[in-house]
C-alpha cells in the first residue's frame, strides 16, 4: 500500500470516528430509559442530564450488565445509583456482577433482604470497591435536577406487603410507575406516592404480578415464558409491551410525553360503556 493510500485510510478512520462520536453525543444528551427482561421480570435503566439509575437484577448473573451494556456507550457505562428490590432473593445475584466489576457508584437495597448468602456477598463486594450501600423502606425522594426526581417506596410496617415495592419516575408532567406485586402494590402507592393524573407508562417487573388497577397509557410487562403460563386480563391501559427475554425497549423521555416505538405496542380493546351513559 502507498503513503498515499495509508494516508487516505487514515483520515476516513479519524472522519468515521468522529461521526460516531458526534452520533453517540447525540444519543447521550437525549434523556432516556430502557426497559429490559433480565430472565421473567423487566429491569429499568434511567439516563437523565447524563446520569445513569439501574432499578432491579437478574438471577443468572450477567444478565444485568448484558443489559446495561447494550442499552449504553460505553463511555456511558458507570451507573450513578443501583436499586436492588429485596422482594426475593435471585434479582441480587445480577447486581452481585454489576458491583463486582466495579461500575456502580451507589446501592439501594429496597426493602429487606432474607437471610441468603447473596446479600452478605454483595454487600462485602461493595464494601471492597467502596461502593455506598444503604438499605432502605418507607419512601425515599431522590432529585434528578430541576423538574425530575425519583420516589423509591417499599412496605415497610407488620401489615406490610413485604414482598411490594415501587420507583415512580417524576420527569416533567410526565409519571413513569415501575412496580412489583401487582394490586397490592398499586392499592399501596396511592398512599405511599401521591400520584396526580394518569401514569404514562407503568413497568410490570414480574411476570407473576396481577394487572394494575393503577390506569397508564403503557404497560410493560415480561411475556410468560412457559406455554403453560397465561397473560393477565387486559389492563386499564391504552396500550401494551411485552417483553422476551433478553429483549428491551428504549423510550426517550419529554417533559410533556413519552416517545415509544409504535411497532411494539399491541393496543387494548378498550370495554364500551351501555347506551345510554
Amino acid at each position: 500500500m502507498s503513503w498515499r493510500s495509508a494516508a487516505l485510510v487514515l483520515v476516513l478512520a479519524i472522519l468515521a470516528g468522529l461521526g460516531i462520536g458526534w452520533a453517540g453525543a447525540g444519543w447521550d444528551s437525549s434523556d432516556r430509559l430502557s426497559v429490559g427482561n433480565t430472565g421473567n421480570r423487566l429491569s429499568t435503566l434511567i439516563r437523565v442530564d447524563g446520569r445513569t439509575v439501574v432499578i432491579g437484577g437478574s438471577e443468572w448473573q450477567d444478565e444485568l450488565a448484558e443489559f446495561v451494556d447494550r442499552s449504553t456507550l460505553p463511555w456511558q457505562r458507570h451507573v450513578h445509583l443501583l436499586v436492588v428490590p429485596a422482594a426475593d432473593d435471585d434479582p441480587a445475584l445480577g447486581a452481585l456482577a454489576l458491583v463486582e466489576r466495579g461500575t456502580v457508584g451507589a446501592v439501594a437495597v429496597l426493602g429487606t433482604p432474607g437471610a441468603e448468602p447473596v446479600w452478605t456477598r454483595l454487600e462485602r463486594a461493595a464494601r471492597d470497591q467502596g461502593i455506598e450501600i444503604r438499605y432502605l423502606t418507607g419512601t425515599q425522594r431522590i432529585s434528578l435536577g430541576g423538574n425530575r426526581e425519583l420516589l423509591l417506596a417499599a412496605a415497610s410496617g407488620p401489615d406490610a406487603n413485604l414482598g411490594a415495592y415501587a420507583v415512580l419516575l417524576r420527569y416533567g408532567d410526565v409519571r413513569v410507575l415501575i412496580a412489583h406485586g401487582g394490586k397490592e402494590v398499586t392499592d399501596a402507592t396511592r398512599a405511599w406516592l401521591p400520584v396526580e393524573g394518569e401514569i404514562a407508562a407503568f413497568v410490570q417487573l414480574g411476570a407473576g404480578d396481577q394487572r394494575p388497577d393503577q390506569r397508564a397509557a403503557v404497560l410493560l410487562r415480561p411475556r410468560p415464558q412457559r406455554s403453560g403460563d397465561v397473560a393477565g386480563e387486559p389492563p386499564q391501559a391504552r396500550f401494551v409491551a411485552e417483553l422476551d427475554r433478553g429483549e428491551r425497549l428504549t423510550i426517550n423521555l419529554e417533559s410533556k410525553r413519552l416517545r415509544l416505538p409504535l411497532d411494539s405496542l399491541t393496543p387494548v380493546a378498550q370495554s364500551t360503556p351501555p347506551a345510554g351513559r
